[in-house]
Order: structure tokens, then sequence, then C-alpha cells
């Protein structure tokens, strides 16, 4: 009959393993568990109101910050007017420093709900407009109420392209995505009747959601 193999066993090196495991876990607890360290902080604006809604960063680190302001702010030194709600985008450095912003609009009611960057780190923006605004070079008349707006800003804020849609009450953009093929994604709501691209599209009640891809390819 064979007779069974026994290992010792050795005490000293198997608390010393317990002891080792213990101290790993400790460790990552601990390193999970740290708040993040803080930076920087900055602040910008006037003495009306100011709304920052949306941010992306590249990969660079500069933050690129969407919202708008009403009638009055101040940014870098600068004062800016507007006769109601103005589009606002700005660029920060990685350190938090100012680097370019933009001022966008019309007489009434014009703001930027979502931003996103291109795989070429191009900004593209959406929101609303109300009756008319300045794009760059570009003047936009609104079909009805507001209109929802699609722009393309490149890293050093000029403006590439800008479109708009829409119908007789409103269409607001409210959510922008890109693909991995550089396409745009865009949700927002529509009101009553509206074309958006080539295709005519009713609300079923008061408000209804919209999805739109534009390929830029």
């Amino acid at each position: 009959m064979l007779s069974q193999l026994r290992l010792p066993l050795n005490v000293g090196s198997t608390k010393n393993i317990l002891i080792t495991l213990l101290t790993i876990i400790a460790i990552t607890t601990s390193l999970a568990a740290q708040t993040p360290e803080w930076e920087w902080t900055i602040s910008d604006g006037g003495n009306r109101s100011d709304y920052g809604y949306k941010l992306a960063i590249d990969d660079e680190g500069n933050t690129y910050v969407a919202g708008y302001y009403f009638q009055t702010t101040i940014l870098d030194g600068d004062t800016l007017f507007a006769d109601n709600d103005e589009i606002l985008l700005l660029k920060y450095s990685a350190q938090g420093n100012l680097i370019w912003y933009k001022s966008l609009g019309g007489i009434f009611y014009d703001r930027a709900r979502d931003l996103a960057l291109d795989n070429d780190g191009n900004i593209i923006l959406t929101g609303y407009f109300t009756d008319t605004v300045e794009f760059g070079n570009t003047t936009l008349h609104s079909a009805g109420q507001t209109d929802m707006f699609l722009s393309k800003i490149s890293p050093d804020g000029d403006m590439i392209w800008t479109l708009h849609e829409g119908g007789f009450q409103s269409e607001l953009g409210n959510a922008i995505a890109i693909g991995s093929d550089n396409r745009i994604y865009v949700a927002g709501i529509l009101r009553g009747s509206a074309m958006i691209g080539d295709t005519q599209h009713t609300s079923q009640g008061a408000e209804d959601i919209f999805v739109a891809l534009y390929d830029t390819n």
C-alpha cells in the first residue's frame, strides 16, 4: 500500500503570505477611496446670468464649454452685450486659461445646448435660435418660433459650416454625439410639423423627440 505524501505546513510562510495579501487589499482600497486632487477653478461672467451647459476635452487637455449669457457678460476683460440670450462658446487651456470665446446670436433667444469633438478635433455645436442669427459669415432665419442649429467650428474658433432645421413652431437640438466614422448624431425636440433633413415630421402630441444623423465625409 502506497503511503500518503504529506508536505509539512510552514506556519511562518503562510502567515507572511496572508499579511502581504491583506496589505495589498488595504492599499488598493485606500487608493480607490482617495478624493480627487483639486488643480484649478475659473469663473467668468458679468452682472446678469451666465450658463455653462456642456463641455468636452480634447487630446491636449483643452476644455471647450458651451452655454449662453443673458444681455451682458465679461470675458478676458471684454464686455459683451446682447439683446436677450446669446450663445457662448469658450476654449480654455489645460491650465484653465481662456484661449478664445465666441458669442453667437441675434436679437431674440439663442442658446447652445450641447457640443462634442469630432475625430479631427473640430467642435460640433447644437442648440436653438429664434428669428435671425449670425454664425460667422452665415445668416440663418428660423422657419417658425425657434429652429435647431448645427455648427462645425475649428479648434481655433473659425466657423466651418452651419445649418438649421425646423418648421412653423419650435425645434430644439438638445444632445449630440460623434460616431467612430465622424458622422454626427443629434437628438432634440420638435413641435408641430417640421422638416428635418429631407423628411417632413409631425409631432403626435405637444412635443416629440427626433434623432437625426448627418454624414460629413
